[in-house]
C-alpha cells in the first residue's frame, strides 16, 4: 500500500506539464491522451514491474492533464453572442467602484420567458451610486456582451463568459450571511485605517493586509509597479508568508506544541483569506505559502516542494486555465518554489554569520525570488529594471513590522477611533519609507530598464541554469560515482533521491 502511495504522490506534479500541453495544442485532445493512457498500460500490464508501473501511471496522469486542460481550454474560446438577458441573479463576488462604475461578478438563477440562463458568471457594471453588495439577490436586466478576443481567456479563468451594463437592477434579498459579515468586518477594517492614516500610506496598509493597488493613488501605482514592487499591495504569497509566520509565533507564544501550533497558524490564516474577501489570488496564495511555513516548521524543507507541486497540480486539475492566462498564479508558484529550493541553501551561507544573519537571509532569498520570477515577468511585460533587486531587498523587511502595526492600529481604531490615531504613528514611520523608496526606486528604474522579448525557449534555458547552479554537486557526485554492483541498489537510490534529506532547516 506505501508503495502505491509513494508513486501516486510522484505521479501527480507530471499533470502540470500535461495541463501546459493540452492548453497550447488543445486540438491534439482526444487523440494524444488516449494513445499515452492506453500504451503505457498495455506496457505495464505486459512488463508488470514495480517501475514500468510508475512510468505508466506518470503518463497516465500527464495525459489526463492534456485532456482536461484542452478540453477546458476549447469550451471557453469559442465565440458567443450577445443576448438580453432579465431574471434573478446574485452576487457572487464582492463589488469594487471604479472610473466606470460599481463592478460586480453576478450569476443568472433563473431568467424570464422560459430563456436559458447563461451558465458562465457576468461582470456587470451597476451605477457608482449603487449600493449592491456581495450576497445580494434582485431582478437584472441587461444585454450580455462577450467580452473582446484578446481579453476572453482573461476573464474565462475567473468562470466569467460576458459582461454587461445594468439595465435595471432592484434587490430581493440576500445570501451567503457568513461570508457577508467577514466583507462588512472588512469594510470596517478598512475604513479605520482611512480614518487612521493618511493617503497614499491608509492605501498601502489596506493594500498589505486586504490586497489590491486599486485602494492608492494612479501615481503611486505606477511608481510600485515600475519599481517591482507591485506584489506588495496584493494578497501574494509573501504577505499570505508574512500573516502564517505570525500566527506561528502567536501559537508558540501561547505555549502550543510544534504540530498544534502550525495548524493553529494554517487556521488563522485561511480565516485571514476569508476576511480580506477571499479573491482567487488571496486563495491560490494561500495555498503556495501554507505548504511553504507547515514544511518548513516541521523541518521538511526539501518535502516542501513536492508539496508546492502538489497543491499547484490540485488547482490546475480544477482550474485548468491558471497555468496560461493567470499571470498571479505563475508568480507565486515561481517565487514560492524557488524560496523553498533554495532556502537549505542560503540557510547553509548564511549559518555562520553572527550579525544580522536573518536581514542577510532574507535579502539573499529576495534575490533568488527575483530570479525564479524573471522569465513570467519578461515573457508578459517585456520590461524589467536591476533597480528592482535593490528595492526589494531594502523595503521588504520593513513589510512584515508595516503590517504588524497597521493592524493594531485598525483594530484598535475599530473599538475606539482614538485608540487607532495614537497607534498609528509606528504604522506610518513603517510605511512612508516604503512610499518614499518606491518612488525613488521607480525614477532609477526607469532609465535602466531592460527590454527583453521572452518566448517558451528561453524560458526553459533559464530555468535549466537555475536548475544547473542548485544542483551541481548532486550532478557531480553522480559523474564521478564509482559505478555500483547492486543495480537494484541503484534504481532505488535514483528514484527516492530528497526523500532522506529532511533535516531541520538551519
Amino acid at each position: 500500500m506505501s508503495d502505491v502511495a509513494s508513486m501516486l504522490r510522484r505521479s501527480v506534479p507530471f499533470l502540470i506539464p500535461g495541463v501546459f500541453l493540452g492548453s497550447v495544442r488543445p486540438q491534439w485532445f482526444p487523440f494524444l491522451p488516449l494513445l499515452l493512457v492506453v500504451g503505457t498500460v498495455a506496457t505495464a500490464v505486459v512488463w508488470p514491474r514495480r517501475r514500468v508501473v510508475s512510468y505508466a501511471l506518470m503518463v497516465s496522469v500527464f495525459a489526463v492533464g492534456v485532456a482536461r486542460s484542452a478540453w477546458i481550454e476549447s469550451g471557453w474560446d469559442r465565440e458567443r453572442l450577445s443576448v438580453s438577458v432579465s431574471g434573478t441573479a446574485t452576487v457572487v463576488r464582492n463589488p469594487e467602484n471604479d472610473d466606470a462604475g460599481r463592478k460586480a461578478v453576478v450569476r443568472f438563477d433563473r431568467c424570464d420567458d422560459g430563456t436559458a440562463c447563461p451558465k458562465e458568471l457576468s461582470l456587470v457594471t451597476f451605477s457608482v451610486r449603487s449600493d449592491a453588495a456581495f450576497g445580494d439577490v434582485g431582478r437584472l436586466s441587461c444585454l450580455l456582451e462577450p467580452p473582446d478576443p484578446e481579453w476572453r481567456m482573461y476573464f474565462a479563468k475567473d468562470g466569467i463568459g460576458y459582461r454587461c451594463r445594468a439595465v435595471s437592477w432592484e434587490r430581493t434579498g440576500n445570501r451567503y450571511p457568513v461570508r457577508r459579515a467577514l466583507f462588512m468586518f472588512s469594510s470596517r477594517f478598512e475604513e479605520a485605517l482611512s480614518r487612521a492614516l493618511p493617503q497614499p500610506e491608509s492605501g498601502l496598509a489596506a493594500g498589505l493586509l486586504l490586497g489590491g493597488g486599486r485602494r492608492l493613488p494612479e501615481a503611486v501605482t505606477t511608481q510600485f509597479r515600475d519599481a517591482g514592487l507591485s506584489h506588495i499591495v496584493a494578497v501574494s504569497g509573501y504577505n499570505i508568508s508574512i500573516v502564517a509566520e505570525g500566527f506561528l509565533l502567536l501559537g508558540v507564544g501561547l505555549a502550543l506544541s510544534r504540530s498544534r501550533a502550525a495548524v493553529f497558524s494554517l487556521l488563522s490564516t485561511a480565516a485571514f483569506v476569508l476576511v480580506s474577501g477571499a479573491p482567487s489570488s488571496a486563495v491560490r496564495a494561500f495555498g503556495m505559502a501554507s505548504t511553504l511555513v507547515a514544511a518548513g516548521w516541521f523541518g521538511r524543507r526539501y518535502a516542501s516542494v513536492r508539496a508546492i507541486l502538489f497543491v499547484a497540480s490540485v488547482m490546475l486539475f480544477l482550474n485548468p486555465l491558471l497555468l496560461r492566462h493567470d499571470i498571479g498564479f505563475l508568480l507565486s508558484f515561481a517565487a514560492t518554489a524557488g524560496i523553498a529550493l533554495c532556502s537549505p541553501i542560503v540557510g547553509r551561507w548564511t549559518a555562520s554569520v553572527r550579525t544580522g544573519g536573518f536581514l542577510v537571509e532574507t535579502a539573499l532569498l529576495t534575490i533568488v525570488a527575483n530570479l525564479f520570477v524573471l522569465p513570467v515577468i519578461f515573457a508578459n511585460f517585456g520590461t524589467f529594471s536591476p533597480v528592482s533587486f535593490l528595492a526589494n531587498v531594502a523595503l521588504l523587511p520593513l513589510v512584515p513590522y508595516a503590517m504588524f502595526f497597521s493592524a493594531l492600529t485598525a483594530f484598535a481604531g475599530m473599538v475606539v477611533p482614538s485608540f487607532g490615531t495614537i497607534l498609528s504613528f509606528p504604522a506610518y514611520a513603517l510605511l512612508r519609507p516604503i512610499v518614499l523608496g518606491a518612488g525613488l526606486a521607480a525614477s532609477a528604474a526607469r532609465p535602466t530598464m531592460i527590454h527583453l522579448s521572452f518566448g517558451l525557449v528561453a524560458a526553459a534555458v533559464w530555468y535549466v541554469g537555475l536548475a544547473i547552479f542548485l544542483f551541481r554537486g548532486r550532478i557531480m557526485t553522480f559523474l564521478v560515482r564509482p559505478a555500483p554492483v547492486n543495480a537494484n541498489a541503484v534504481s532505488s537510490e535514483v528514484w527516492d533521491t530528497g526523500d532522506d534529506q529532511r533535516k531541520p532547516a538551519s
